[in-house]
């Protein structure tokens, strides 16, 4: 679940209204689909779920893991998904080699409430879902760029793969009143460093109706190391041997081109060779 800027619900009641393109037909989406008599009622695929509460108990002592303070928390969290399962291999004439028996997503909107030491914080925001299952194999990579979104009428779905800075595969979907358009091409910055920079960028989704262009801003990320035997690390372990892929996990905020805000989740990859070193990292 996404709280951003600590629990700023991800709709807003003045962002909450069509997307006009073009201006005379109020309900079309940017990418040119008619959103008129289906606003995605019944959706039938994991519709909702419930997280059951979360407790966990600290004496209160500091953590040799962690920067603060250990204390009582607890949090309990409700999705509703806004769009269906976008399932990567539906109709794909091939599986991709990070997930060669499935790949599904879905795109939902999260209410809960996190306890700290008695005190309740009302938590707002959005959800997805990222599942594969199957053989995991990163070898053909040299990168890749994913962003999956929640717009207040849309869900974006949108990956582009690339091998030695050449694209290998490019797709996704924009889900727009229990409907499905392709993506046909994504296309965004690579990652140039360990920290996800550019922290601003305009993205370029592409479907039936042409590009779209969005503003997204990288509010915060985490990195993480992948290894050639599969284990993940967090943060990124420069002295790893061979050519680990690292991987920027991100929260954006996304700004379409008449000014609706949403917020989604951005991953970007390269090989560690590729990326600069931090200066107190020792090349040798």
């Amino acid at each position: 679940m996404v709280g951003p800027r600590g629990g700023v619900p991800a709709r807003r009641a003045d962002r909450r209204r069509p997307f006009l393109v073009p201006r005379q037909d109020k309900h079309r989406d940017p990418f040119g689909q008619s959103r008129a008599g289906n606003d995605g009622d019944g959706l039938a695929v994991d519709a909702r779920w419930r997280r059951p509460t979360d407790r966990h108990r600290g004496a209160g002592a500091q953590s040799s893991w962690s920067v603060g303070p250990v204390g009582d928390h607890e949090m309990g969290c409700n999705a509703t998904a806004v769009a269906p399962v976008w399932d990567m291999y539906a109709g794909a004439g091939a599986v991709q080699d990070f997930a060669t028996d499935m790949h599904v997503q879905q795109t939902y909107t999260t209410t809960g409430t996190l306890w700290i030491d008695g005190r309740a914080y009302p938590l707002s925001g959005v959800g997805f879902k990222d599942h594969s299952s199957g053989k995991r194999d990163f070898g053909a990579w040299s990168g890749h760029r994913f962003l999956i979104a929640v717009m207040p009428d849309w869900s974006l779905h949108a990956v582009t793969i690339t091998r030695d800075r050449d694209v290998l595969a490019s797709m996704g979907a924009v889900m727009v009143g229990g409907e499905s358009i392709a993506v046909t091409q994504f296309d965004a910055a690579p990652l140039e460093d360990a920290e996800g920079t550019t922290k601003i960028q305009e993205v370029v989704v592409t479907g039936p109706a042409g590009p779209v262009s969005m503003r997204i801003e990288l509010l915060h990320a985490l990195p993480i190391t992948i290894s050639d035997s599969n284990d993940n690390y967090n943060g990124v372990d420069w002295e790893y041997p061979g050519e680990p892929m690292v991987m920027v996990e991100g929260i954006v905020q996304l700004t379409d081109p008449n000014g609706a805000v949403g917020y989604g989740f951005l991953e970007r990859s390269a090989r560690q060779s590729r990326l600069p070193r931090p200066s107190n990292v020792d090349a040798g």
